[in-house]
């Protein structure tokens, strides 16, 4: 498995994770019936817990994948010397024009997602629904966005572009 697919998996994981805390928090905690306001905060709280989270899954991510490749250069040359290895790590982590591509497509593919999930939100809205549904509906659309990026992503780098 590649780098790239390594790291959109460990992405889609926590992002599922700290989705699914959301709603179960959120919908023990709240009711559609709430403020605005309540939801507001929420949603903001857990938007920030997965920014840190991501970041903090990317810095682990970067720093087992070197110690892998190490390892793997290691075993595979006994005399091997930092450079080398440093060489490896380095190349292990370039991008080229193809996953540039495959990113772009699944960006698109996010985009798509969250589009529809903001104009059910709105038809929501159309239909008399508590406005915490809608707010609900396009929060979803943005995790579900996400996940379409991630599945895509997975999807075209295995068949190519």
């Amino acid at each position: 498995m590649s780098y790239t697919e390594k790291r959109t998996l460990a992405q889609m994981a926590i992002t599922t994770l700290v989705f699914g805390a959301f709603y179960l928090v959120a919908f023990n905690r709240l009711s559609l019936e709430s403020s605005l306001r309540d939801w507001a905060v929420m949603m903001l709280i857990f938007i920030g817990v997965l920014i840190l989270a991501s970041v903090i899954l990317q810095v682990l991510f970067h720093i087992l994948l070197s110690v892998d490749i190490a390892a793997r250069e290691a075993i595979r040359d006994k005399n091997f010397d930092e450079k080398a290895i440093g060489e490896a790590v380095k190349g292990e982590f370039i991008e080229d024009e193809r996953d540039k591509l495959i990113s772009l497509k699944s960006r698109q593919a996010a985009c798509i997602a969250s589009g529809i999930g903001f104009i059910a939100g709105l038809i929501t809205l159309l239909f008399s629904a508590l406005p915490a549904l809608m707010l609900t509906v396009i929060f979803s659309a943005t995790f579900l966005g996400s996940i379409a990026e991630g599945i895509t992503h997975l999807v075209l780098t295995h068949k190519g572009v």
